[in-house]
């Protein structure tokens, strides 16, 4: 049963950037962004991964891998805020950096879990990690554009890529933490 957790997982770690990238006509409607500011909505995750995924040995030495996949679902599951955020570019920049350190966190620790947990399986489970990222990649580039046109608003489309991440966090914290 953690086994399709640790997939679940996996299927989240890249929907901060690409169920945004597609939305992108839609947002400069709603909040007239101009180009460079659209391109940020896709960086800043990104970014903020990469500098995030230093401090993970840090934290993995200090704290149990499945605390901080927990975390960092959490800081994923922050899309959900883009419904609140306004139409200020700086408070969607934040929620997205956030998204990306929860990228960071959830990634190098979920490889953690695999490793300590399924030692016997690692190298399988790691290749499955990868595929449902990609997977999760192109589950949100081929929905979120939809889930805007019929829920009527790219925010509802990005809170319900939110609300996933953090379903899946709470089953996560179900199964991992008894």
């Amino acid at each position: 049963m953690g086994v399709m957790f640790v997939l679940l997982v996996a299927l989240t770690l890249r929907i901060g950037f690409t169920s945004v990238s597609p939305l992108q006509g839609l947002i400069q409607q709603d909040m007239g962004s101009l180009y460079w500011q659209l391109g940020l909505l896709a960086t800043l995750p990104q970014f903020a991964s990469g500098i995030f995924s230093f401090l993970m040995p840090w934290l993995l030495e200090r704290f149990q891998p499945e605390r901080i996949v927990i975390l960092g679902l959490l800081l994923i599951g922050s899309l959900s805020a883009v419904t609140v955020v306004g139409d200020t570019h700086i408070a969607l920049f934040a929620v997205m950096t956030i998204v990306g350190s929860g990228m960071a966190l959830t990634q190098t620790s979920l490889q953690s879990v695999i490793k300590k947990r399924y030692p016997k399986y690692s190298f399988r489970l790691s290749s499955a990690m990868v595929a449902g990222m990609h997977a999760g990649s192109a589950i949100a580039a081929l929905t979120t554009l939809g889930l805007a046109m019929s829920l009527g608003s790219w925010r509802y489309s990005v809170l319900c890529f939110g609300v996933f991440a953090l379903l899946v966090c709470l089953f996560w914290a179900l199964v991992f933490l008894r």
